[in-house]
């Protein structure tokens, strides 16, 4: 609700948006397609999962109602699973 607060977070938002989309970039150059999506539309979903993420670990839930680090932590046993079937060339 308070303008200045709310474009120091949409700067730093943005920059963060740019990382990721940068990645997913790599990503789709490394692995070739990212499906239907474009890099910056799964950066927005992968930035709008961790908001939500954060919000859900700020607002107290826990655990055992919503896992949002076993979720996390799935997703890094992903990405792990999908460069061992993809192995680098470097």
């Amino acid at each position: 609700s308070d303008a200045e607060t709310a474009e120091v977070v949409r700067t730093a938002i943005n920059g963060w948006q740019a990382l990721i989309s940068e990645v997913a970039r790599q990503a789709q150059d490394y692995y070739g397609t990212l499906g239907p999506f474009s890099p910056e539309s799964l950066a927005a979903l992968i930035g709008s999962a961790f908001i939500g993420a954060e919000a859900f670990l700020l607002l107290g839930f826990d655990e055992t109602s919503v896992p949002v680090r076993k979720a996390l932590d799935e997703v890094g046993a992903l990405i792990r699973v999908l460069d061992q079937t993809h192995p680098s060339e470097a």
